[in-house]
């Protein structure tokens, strides 16, 4: 009787023991899914705030008179930078953010400039002295101290 009142004992303490590890990993497992999601999603964001800051910051040093314009480029939207005697231009293609650095008056293709990072789309627009950026859904507003044109090629 003894020994079947153990026995007994034993598999319940075995049947919690496996029950309390299915559970631990179970839990250990949807963490982890959470937790991947939440480092994708933050790197996302990431990458998009950094293309605005980008964005505005070339902007911002460009703010000149006839510095900064906005124009087609490849078929889609660049934001165009001069400064003595050279233009950067900076536009989407491929599904990454790309400079162009080159020399005023010399034609380049969208494919050589150099990819900054990923940046699935940009959209810009030049109104009422302001630059309106959008890249990937989030967008933002740069005033300009100077005048700014938007140029359609």
């Amino acid at each position: 009787m003894k020994s079947s009142t153990n026995g007994l004992r034993l598999i319940t303490v075995v049947l919690l023991c496996g029950l309390f590890f299915l559970f631990a990993v179970s839990v250990i497992l949807f963490g982890s899914d959470l937790y991947r999601s939440m480092v994708d999603n933050t790197d996302v964001r990431y990458t998009q705030r950094t293309a605005l800051s980008y964005l505005v910051n070339q902007v911002r040093r460009g703010d000149i008179a006839g510095g900064v314009s906005v124009e087609t480029f490849g078929g889609s939207d660049a934001l165009v930078v001069r400064e003595d005697g050279y233009i950067t231009r900076l536009y989407c293609y491929n599904g990454q953010l790309c400079e162009l650095f080159t020399e005023e008056g010399l034609d380049f293709a969208p494919e050589d400039g150099i990819a900054v990072l990923a940046l699935a789309s940009l959209t810009l627009s030049a109104q009422d002295n302001c630059i309106y950026i959008s890249a990937d859904g989030f967008e933002t507003a740069v005033s300009l101290r100077s005048a700014v044109s938007e140029v359609v090629s």
